[in-house]
């Protein structure tokens, strides 16, 4: 993503060990690529990007934050 690399920002991943799990393989792509895009979008300069994914009996929990400043509350 050019936006990251202008921004200069930090990657990680953050992988527990996760089971293979069914996923519908359109789907899922897109969905990622939704959320680092809102991510990169919203951190700031310097800033940083986490995707996570943690995984158990059968079923992934994946995640994406950013060091932006969030959303308000409603």
């Amino acid at each position: 993503m050019q936006e990251a690399t202008e921004k200069h920002l930090d990657a990680a991943v953050l992988l527990d060990d996760t089971p293979e799990v069914a996923m519908d393989a359109a789907q899922m792509p897109w969905s990622i690529t939704a959320l680092l895009s809102a991510a990169v979008r919203h951190a700031p300069v310097h800033g940083g990007v986490t995707v996570g994914a943690r995984g158990s009996h059968h079923r992934v929990e994946v995640s994406v934050s950013d060091t932006g400043i969030g959303m308000s509350a409603a």
